[in-house]
């Protein structure tokens, strides 16, 4: 190994600096996406994919939503600045073809947690004011029938890194 003064460290190699920096920003990262709680509900594991191409208008929004309380809540609206619009979308299989159907309420069991995840029931934006890019963040409220609304801080990561996230409207 060869020898540097005190206080200097020997030159990193590039892969080496990379490794750093994508520690780094997961660090960032899990800082941002912080739970967020209103009552009896705690919003938690939030993440959005980036936009795969400039002209994206369509993004996706997972996450998990815990209800400590007794009695059942329910998700009933979601908005953000970076949409026009934000809503609960469900994926079902029909005959072989996925569909996708907006949902008025989402209940949240008492006691339980449901999970917003890829191909199942996820937090659809449309209308994107701008393709999403790995680093950001976005804001959404999220309105809950008995807990009222709960602002959050969601990471944009790659989307790579987001399990089974290959369903069509990523590539919007």
């Amino acid at each position: 190994m060869p020898r540097h003064t005190p206080g200097q460290f020997p030159a990193m190699t590039r892969p080496m600096k990379r490794v750093l920096n994508i520690l780094a920003s997961i660090a960032l990262l899990a800082c941002l996406a912080k739970p967020a709680m209103a009552n009896d509900i705690m919003v938690m594991n939030m993440v959005a994919p980036e936009s795969l191409t400039p002209a994206a208008k369509t993004g996706a929004v997972y996450l998990s939503i815990m209800n400590h309380g007794a009695d059942e809540d329910a998700l009933v609206s979601v908005t953000t600045p970076a949409a026009e619009q934000a809503t609960i979308h469900e994926t079902t299989m029909e005959n072989d073809v996925m569909k996708m159907s907006k949902v008025e309420r989402l209940a949240i069991p008492a006691g339980s947690t449901v999970d917003l995840k890829p191909a199942a029931t996820h937090l659809m934006l449309t209308g994107l004011k701008a393709p999403l890019k790995e680093g950001q963040t976005l804001i959404l409220t999220l309105t809950f029938e008995k807990s009222g609304e709960v602002k959050i801080v969601v990471p944009v990561v790659d989307f790579k890194s987001i399990p089974a996230a290959g369903h069509e409207h990523m590539s919007n």
